[in-house]
């Protein structure tokens, strides 16, 4: 065995919890029962709905909901391409034929409710709804996370973390699958531990990971990681899980084969990404006016030379640039890595977030001796930020591993408090 797993750790992983937690610190070295908690469930998602409620009448407030046409994103420019009867195509809001842009799986839940609500600020405003409940649902499968590998004042802590964060919930506020896409990955934490490959469950996952990676491909190698090490624990091969994979995702490249005339298994545009973050004149950051949205120049070129010359040439001038500028991608790389972890952006949505990030690291550190859970939630936070630190960060993108970052962050807490708990008391006169 690679992770040698304590008898302790594997009943709380196969009972998710103990009815009473002992804690072997007592004054006589010898284990005690420590006095149950309640669960404040009800009291977190309250203050969470308020929180939430706030942040959206005062950024609304600023900035009205505007109708769907008006928001400046290229999954709503194919929902709308889509919608009018010209096909999954036209990403920058001008007739351009067939794209592989964005995967299909929120350009898809956007068209539905474009059907049945419209374009109009109604429409926006019940997917915006949709999210608000996305993010309100994360609370309760944290709160399982933290209750199942630690106990249930870490829950309450944890709960209460993504209830107040705004970094965590303010992305509900766009309509991206940000919220989509972190609660996808908090829930792959949540089961994995739980999992015992039946072939019912072998075939689900597969298919999950498919329709997770069609709305965000970027959850392809955390969410292939987490089962990778749930499979493992089991001794399983999950061969079967592969194969509904496959199948699963299937229709997206064949799709890609027939209408782009070329193999595309996720999406089109990492040339662009690639070059976003690394050519001349950057900063190492993102410039929406560089994008075909905002810029005429840009459209044009995409316009002239089409989608995948226009992403291959991208990619290419990155390339050169790295090759003539070695130092200074590695210095680019090094500044992302900083930046996706303290949320450092023109539009950061809160000084919160670096604070998260370090109580979340803290708290990873401090599961080093339980090795197998310090691998689950070590896994997500080192694989799902890779290509963005090649590529270019944004706020967003931090936010949906934020979660994970509140279940470690409150273990962290927690660990402190129960430190000073046992702190020797100073000695009365």
């Amino acid at each position: 065995m690679l992770f040698k797993e304590s008898e302790s750790e594997h009943s709380a992983s196969v009972l998710l919890y103990w009815p009473e937690k002992y804690d072997p610190c007592g004054p006589t070295g010898e284990h005690f029962a420590v006095k149950s908690e309640r669960s404040h469930a009800f009291y977190i998602l309250t203050i969470a709905i308020i929180a939430r409620l706030i942040t959206a009448v005062i950024h609304f407030h600023a900035h009205p909901v505007p109708p769907l046409t008006d928001w400046g994103y290229e999954n709503i420019a194919i929902a709308l391409s889509i919608s009018g009867g010209h096909g999954y195509g036209s990403p920058f809001f001008v007739a351009s034929g067939p794209t592989a842009i964005v995967p299909p799986g929120y350009p898809l839940l956007l068209a539905l409710a474009i059907a049945l609500f419209g374009t109009g600020t109604t429409a926006a405003t019940i997917i915006i709804g949709i999210q608000f409940v996305l993010s309100l649902a994360t609370i309760p499968v944290v709160m399982f996370i933290a209750r199942s590998h630690f106990d249930i004042r870490t829950a309450n802590l944890a709960g209460f973390i993504c209830a107040i964060c705004v970094p965590i919930f303010y992305r509900l506020l766009f309509i991206w699958d940000t919220t989509l896409s972190g609660f996808l990955l908090i829930a792959a934490v949540a089961i994995a531990p739980i999992l015992n490959w039946s072939r019912k469950q072998s075939v689900a996952i597969g298919i999950a990971t498919a329709l997770a990676t069609l709305t965000n491909p970027a959850l392809l190698p955390p969410l292939v990681a987490i089962f990778a090490w749930s499979a493992w624990r089991m001794r399983i091969k999950p061969f079967l899980a592969v194969i509904a994979f496959v199948i699963a995702l299937s229709p997206w490249p064949l799709r890609n084969v027939i209408a782009l005339h070329s193999f595309i298994p996720f999406r089109s545009n990492f040339g662009y990404e690639f070059w976003a973050g690394n050519h001349e004149g950057t900063n190492g950051q993102f410039s929406q006016y560089d994008t075909p949205i905002y810029s005429s120049a840009e459209r044009q070129e995409y316009l002239g030379k089409g989608e995948l010359t226009y992403m291959r040439e991208k990619q290419q001038l990155a390339k050169i640039f790295i090759e003539n500028h070695p130092r200074e991608f590695a210095r680019f790389c090094l500044k992302r890595v900083v930046q996706f972890w303290i949320g450092t952006s023109s539009n950061s949505p809160a000084p919160a977030t670096p604070t998260l990030s370090i109580l979340g690291l803290i708290g990873l550190a401090l599961l080093w001796r339980r090795k197998q859970i310090f691998v689950l939630f070590a896994l997500p936070l080192a694989m799902f930020p890779l290509v963005y630190c090649l590529t270019h960060v944004q706020p967003r993108f931090l936010a949906i591993i934020s979660p994970i970052l509140a279940v470690l962050g409150a273990y962290a807490c927690e660990s402190f408090l129960r430190i000073l708990n046992h702190w020797p008391k100073p000695m009365q006169q």
